[in-house]
């Protein structure tokens, strides 16, 4: 959820939480040095996190 709010923040997306764990595997991928600071990265949100508002309460 914390990877979810940090989307809404830097790209204004209100992603799902399948969406959001893409964010949170990448940063942990980083951090244990699978991903080198010259790759290219991208992550995809295919669904809205609109279908989980029960989650925010």
């Amino acid at each position: 959820m914390e990877a979810a709010k940090l989307i809404g923040r830097a790209q204004g997306m209100f992603a799902c939480p399948e969406g959001a764990a893409t964010l949170a595997a990448f940063q942990r991928l980083r951090r244990q040095g699978w991903i080198d600071d010259d790759e290219t990265v991208m992550l995809l949100n295919t669904g809205s996190g609109h279908k989980y508002v029960h989650l925010w309460g």
